[in-house]
């Protein structure tokens, strides 16, 4: 019988992990999170009795995540707490590779560092930001690279496995579909990318940018963080932001009624 590899790609929202984490259910055999695979062996011992609160002490006494701990797995929360209704029947890998992480992470803070720099001074480097972005993601190709290799490896002993996914679930698909009978799935969609991650597309698909679109997408992201981001919840700030930015589109009008 042929093995079955379903892929569910979620926004990294909180509600969208919501959503997610309504549509899984015992059918599965093992279950692949887009999580650092530092924490693997403590979010399989959900099932049997961990609890959130205790992983993330776990992770924080071990140091196995950076600091805030809460905020690298925010968005993963809801996951994993229905972690423990599935119970033991349903496997579970953390499958982000670690070395992408850990650049994931350095950018991060590089890049909150340049927006308080740049806030300040009222000037973007945008040599320095491109450069950031262009080191995360020739990073993030190789490391998406490692993490199909993995679960092409470990979904194999089951009839039926399911992954979550972020924008690199279109990927998993096209490499994984001659492996596999799979699905992919779009959960809690339209997705509007905020303005960083317009530039890390475009830098992307492109290779390069114009000096004055990426000065303009730098600027609009200066300008989400500091009219929604310092003042909310990150979901409520994107959420605010959408409604703001995007009130035309019947998604959004759908949305507000």
């Amino acid at each position: 019988m042929e093995k079955e590899l379903g892929i569910l790609v979620k926004p990294p929202l909180k509600k969208s992990s919501e959503m997610a984490a309504r549509m899984l259910n015992k059918d599965c055999e093992a279950l692949f999170l887009n999580l650092p695979k530092s924490i693997d062996h403590l979010v399989a011992e959900i099932p049997v009795g961990l609890d959130y609160r205790e992983l993330v002490e776990e992770a924080r006494k071990r140091k196995l995540l950076p600091e805030p701990v809460e905020a690298w797995l925010k968005d993963s929360e809801p996951i994993l707490r229905k972690l423990k209704e599935l119970g033991d029947s349903v496997l579970t890998y953390c499958y982000k590779d670690l070395t992408g992480f850990e650049m994931g992470v350095r950018t991060s803070h590089q890049i909150a560092l340049l927006t308080i720099r740049d806030t300040l001074r009222g000037k973007i480097d945008v040599k320095r930001w491109v450069e950031e972005l262009k080191r995360e993601n020739e990073a993030t190709r190789e490391a998406v690279k490692r993490e199909v290799e993995m679960m092409e490896s470990e979904a194999s002993v089951y009839d039926k496995s399911i992954c979550l996914a972020g924008v690199e679930g279109r990927f998993f698909h096209e490499e994984l579909k001659t492996k596999f009978k799979t699905w992919l799935k779009y959960i809690d969609q339209p997705y509007f990318f905020t303005p960083l991650e317009v530039l890390k597309r475009e830098l992307e698909t492109k290779g390069e940018v114009s000096y004055e679109r990426a000065h303009q997408l730098i600027s609009e992201h200066l300008k989400f963080i500091h009219d929604y981001v310092l003042t909310n919840e990150l979901d409520d700030a994107y959420l605010k932001w959408v409604r703001k930015r995007f009130y035309w589109h019947p998604a959004v009008e759908e949305r507000n009624s």
